[in-house]
């Protein structure tokens, strides 16, 4: 694709710039494809073999081990009632500094 004439400047960088904006585009395509691609559950939708043994490793960890599952569901129940008690509590608190609020002008419109 050769011309006779040289292109300006402007040209260049037009055709600098769109090349560019494919090129984004296209490696945009391509990242959201092998984050697609890449996802656990694609993979094991792909594998169902996996989710098989998977759920057999699991099955049998219950059925032989329900002690010891049991004790890890507790730990991880202790661990996260910390995060879940304050998120609750600053929920709450927001909501009733709300209604005092709330409160506070309901008073004042029946003093006035």
């Amino acid at each position: 694709m050769k011309s006779s004439r040289r292109r300006s400047t402007r040209q260049i960088r037009k055709s600098l710039h769109e090349t560019r904006k494919r090129l984004d585009h296209d490696l945009e395509k391509l990242e959201e494809h092998v984050e697609e691609s890449v996802s656990p559950r694609n993979i094991l939708s792909r594998h169902p073999a996996l989710m098989t043994a998977a759920g057999a490793v699991i099955g049998l960890l219950v059925i032989r081990n329900p002690a010891m599952v049991g004790r890890a569901l507790t730990r991880l129940a202790q661990a996260s009632a910390p995060f879940l008690v304050r998120a609750v509590l600053q929920k709450g608190g927001s909501a009733v500094a709300h209604m005092a609020s709330g409160l506070g002008d309901q008073a004042s419109s029946k003093q006035a």
